[in-house]
């Protein structure tokens, strides 16, 4: 009975745990419910996510073929499979930006790309002015790809520049953008050509029998009377850096760097550790007396004179686009290659009559150029009677700046002093023809010019491990295509390794491409049109800038660089490669250095000039012989 008792009172207890053992497997099963959708949630994000990254390379492939065909890549949010994506091109940066989505998967990327500007230049060292037109402006394409024309800008300066056209001239001629000038046959001094033909030999002497006056009181030369000390750093050859004393107006009228052509990277002061002796200009005339034989920059050569060129290239320093005299002149139609393609009379582009003013966008008839090859703005006809044309006389001596608008978005811009026909025929007679062009990391050279590229030095570490670069030259074929030969073998590069090869029929498009290795893997390759990693530099341009700042050059590159100026032969390019720090990502790695890979191409054949195409300026250079 007592059993029987508790057994009865035990079926509450039995109940209760049920119940538990109940709600422990419901706890468990919605657990495990959990965790499935929340893993079938993680794999729809990883699906969605790598879907994303190929729509994202659709709307690269899509970009690419717009920019192929001279358009523009812009679109917003266009469908493809189960996402969308969208293009931003940055024309100025040579990159378009592509945001692809899927689902909530969303991927950005940031792709390097040719635009129109960077397949063409402006060649404006044939124009000059004929009664109502401007003439022989050209338009040079290159790249293989098509290009479209959709607009342009004319702007001109009827008054105050002129004014200013001689000291212009002074500054531009030595600011580092038109290389090393000299002529062969010329055996004058270079600092009585530079001189003011109103300053007579006794004013210069009167000038430095009066002393150096404050402005040059440090500079002193506390041996020579009148005499102030420089730095000379001879064009080409800056190993041969050495001090002078020379006059006042020795250096303000021939080695300031303000004011003459060769000695452009001559500065005031001792040069830095030299011990050697210092030469002296007795006789005042600017030269130093042991110089006046050889300019000593490695030729045998002395004149300095500013080549013609450069009147008809830069534009004026004090000019200001906004108050800009036009003198109430219109541009009333444009043709290009034997097609009209503004002509307000005929209701052609926009604006109307009487036509453009200065610095107004013309809207013309789009016009798509497909081959490779110089472009002329002329009219229809065999003797066209329309080029650039405006509805007044134009005068010979001022200054026009051209803009060409092309469709996907980019520009390219030029200005020149223009000259009258007379002496345009005259420049025809003795021009000499263009040995090469320098644009935005490609080298386009003609068929008279060879090419050795030289390894000038590498220095790229990893830790305290030295990585190994290989260098190849790359030939662009008309198709756009790029044939790549290796330098030593596809061997590590230290320096000294070099390549010659002659440019083919018809001349020759170059460009380099560097790859680092590290442990025998791929670290980086890039080109040498990927400005942003890759330098292109001429002699006179700056050298690039380093983010850290106790960085420094490489000794290697440094031997080139004085006062941050590359000082480097007339008819060489250097390429400077930035390998181990990826500047998109981090403008300010503080292993930016330029030095991993430095390379120069250099240029032998017939061509006596080349051109230097500085973001959308087309420089007229003439080689250093």
């Amino acid at each position: 009975m007592t059993i029987m008792r508790q057994l009865l009172n035990q079926k509450g207890s039995s109940l209760i745990g049920a119940l538990m053992t109940l709600m422990v497997l419901g706890f468990t099963g919605m657990a495990a419910v959990e965790m499935s959708t929340g893993e079938n949630m993680a794999s729809v994000n990883d699906m969605e996510t790598q879907q994303a990254l190929y729509v994202g390379q659709a709307g690269i492939e899509y970009a690419k073929d717009k920019l192929s065909q001279g358009l523009s890549p812009d679109i917003n949010n266009k469908s493809f499979g189960r996402g969308s994506f969208s293009v931003v091109s940055s024309p100025d940066q040579s990159s378009f930006q592509v945001t692809s989505q899927v689902g909530s998967a969303r991927r950005v990327q940031t792709i390097g790309a040719n635009f129109s500007k960077d397949n063409t230049a402006l060649d404006l060292t044939r124009a000059y002015v004929d009664e109502n037109h401007l003439k022989n402006v050209d338009l040079v394409k290159f790249g293989g790809e098509a290009v479209v024309i959709t607009g342009m800008i004319v702007d001109w300066e009827m008054g105050s520049c002129e004014a200013d056209d001689e000291a212009s001239i002074a500054a531009n001629c030595v600011t580092g953008s038109w290389g090393d000038y000299s002529d062969e046959d010329d055996d004058s001094e270079d600092v009585e050509a530079s001189v003011d033909a109103e300053e007579s030999d006794d004013d210069i002497l009167s000038e430095n029998n009066s002393g150096v006056g404050s402005s040059y009181a440090a500079y002193e030369d506390p041996n020579h009377a009148g005499k102030i000390l420089i730095c000379h750093v001879p064009p080409g050859n800056p190993a041969n850096a050495h001090t002078l004393s020379i006059s006042v107006a020795g250096w303000e009228h021939g080695h300031n760097s303000g004011n003459g052509c060769k000695h452009n990277q001559d500065y005031l002061g001792s040069c830095s550790g030299y011990a050697g002796e210092i030469s002296v200009d007795e006789n005042n005339d600017g030269v130093a007396d042991d110089l006046e034989e050889d300019d000593d920059d490695g030729d045998d050569n002395e004149s300095t004179t500013c080549n013609d060129y450069e009147a008809f290239i830069y534009q004026c320093d004090n000019d200001n686009p906004a108050n800009r005299d036009h003198g109430g002149i219109h541009v009333t139609s444009i043709g290009l290659e034997g097609q009209m393609i503004y002509d307000p009379a005929s209701n052609l582009g926009s604006p109307a009559l009487p036509g453009a003013d200065g610095g107004e966008t013309i809207v013309s008839e789009a016009m798509t150029l497909i081959e490779d090859g110089t472009y002329n703005f002329k009219g229809p006809g065999e003797a066209p009677t329309t080029y650039i044309t405006f509805d007044t006389p134009l005068e010979e001596g001022r200054w026009y700046q051209l803009t060409i608008l092309f469709s996907d978005g980019s520009q390219v811009t030029q200005s020149f002093k223009a000259r009258g026909e007379a002496d345009n025929a005259s420049n025809e007679e003795t021009s000499t023809e263009a040995g090469f062009v320098v644009a935005d990391g490609q080298i386009i050279a003609n068929e008279n010019e060879d090419v050795e590229l030289t390894v000038t030095g590498s220095e790229i570490y990893s830790g305290r491990s030295e990585l190994s670069v290989t260098v190849e030259l790359g030939v662009v074929g008309s198709d756009g295509n790029i044939t790549y030969t290796p330098l030593n073998n596809s061997s590590d590069v230290d320096g000294g390794e070099s390549y010659i090869t002659a440019t083919a029929e018809g001349g020759s498009v170059y460009v380099v491409r560097a790859t680092a290795f590290k442990n025998g893997s791929e670290l980086a390759t890039y080109v040498s049109t990927n400005t942003t990693q890759v330098k292109t530099l001429i002699n006179g341009d700056e050298a690039p800038s380093l983010p850290n700042q106790n960085a420094s050059f490489a000794e290697f590159l440094n031997q080139y660089i004085v006062e941050n100026i590359m000082v480097i032969n007339g008819n060489s390019v250097m390429m400077l490669f930035e390998l181990d720090a990826d500047i998109s990502q981090n403008a300010q790695h503080p292993d930016i250095d330029f030095d991993d890979l430095v390379v120069t191409l250099t240029f032998t054949g017939n061509g006596d000039v080349y051109y230097k195409s500085v973001g959308d300026q087309l420089h007229y250079l003439q080689k250093g012989k």
